[in-house]
């Protein structure tokens, strides 16, 4: 059994986790605005990222702590500052003081590309301050989610019902089914993966590995090696030549833990479905 502190843990996002992680034994110290209804195995800790008590306390006898909590809409710059680079600082200072080493941050595909939104500059400022922080860190940058109870990808879901489904330029859309998402944190709360930044969607995950926020150059990661580039479209050759891919193995197969996989150098994928993808160094 783990204790897992959990940021944002009335969210969508949040809210999943803690569900899946009591379904598994764990106990959750979880952060709230409000009053929440009992419930076994879940000690809800008033505050905010802005209450340095209320931190200190959710941190207090955690095992891992799974910061999902940010801000997604701000009226300027100062707003997404706030909200996600300075509560990522808050967390990760209560989180040093607890003596809590395993961290998971849950960032987002936007900062891949700081450069296009005061959002996605923020969320790798809060990367940076992850990065940084000393702690065992691992990052998950989530493209869109999508599950029961999500209002913001229902009306694609509803047109795709009736055949129409709006795509951007090229045919495709990074998503990922908020379940699955919620299993990659668990895993990564158990361990592994450690200074790993994972890519994940529901065609699998790719992971990098990142030292320090120094290791990145203009807020963009180096492309793979040009090795693993061959490796990759030799697969897809293989692929088409009719051996059976990673996407009709049996659900059992494809399940495997995050943390045993890092020991060898792989970030294979804990989701219920796509490719495994190995880890590039930087």
């Amino acid at each position: 059994m783990t204790a897992l502190a959990v940021t944002g843990g009335t969210g969508f996002v949040g809210s999943t986790l803690i569900a899946q992680a009591l379904a598994a034994g764990h106990t959750v110290r979880a952060l709230t605005r409000r009053p929440q209804a009992p419930r076994d195995n879940v000690v809800w800790i008033e505050g905010s990222l802005e209450t340095p008590d209320g931190l200190a306390r959710l941190a207090q006898g955690a095992d891992a702590v799974i910061h999902i909590a940010g801000v997604i809409n701000a009226p300027d710059r100062a707003g997404f500052a706030h909200g996600n680079i300075e509560g990522t600082q808050a967390m990760v200072a209560a989180t040093r003081t607890a003596g809590v080493q395993r961290f998971v941050h849950v960032s987002s595909l936007a900062a891949r590309e700081p450069e296009l939104s005061i959002y996605g500059w923020s969320k790798a400022g809060a990367e940076a301050v992850v990065m940084d922080s000393g702690l065992e860190w691992s990052m998950v940058r989530p493209p869109a989610v999508f599950g029961p109870g999500d209002m913001e990808m229902l009306e694609l879901f509803r047109l795709a019902k009736h055949r129409l489904a709006l795509l951007p330029p090229g045919g495709r859309l990074s998503v990922i089914e908020v379940s699955d998402l919620g299993r990659l944190l668990l895993a990564l709360a158990g361990g592994g993966a450690e200074g790993m930044i994972l890519e994940p969607d529901d065609g699998g995950v790719i992971g990098r590995q990142q030292r320090s926020s120094g290791d990145e150059r203009d807020g963009r990661q180096e492309e793979p090696r040009d090795q693993e580039c061959t490796r990759r479209s030799r697969k897809r050759d293989e692929d088409r030549d009719g051996q059976r891919s990673e996407r009709d193995r049996p659900l059992h197969e494809r399940l495997v833990h995050a943390e045993d996989a890092a020991a060898h150098g792989v970030a294979r994928n804990p989701l219920g479905h796509g490719l495994d993808a190995d880890v590039h160094e930087l």
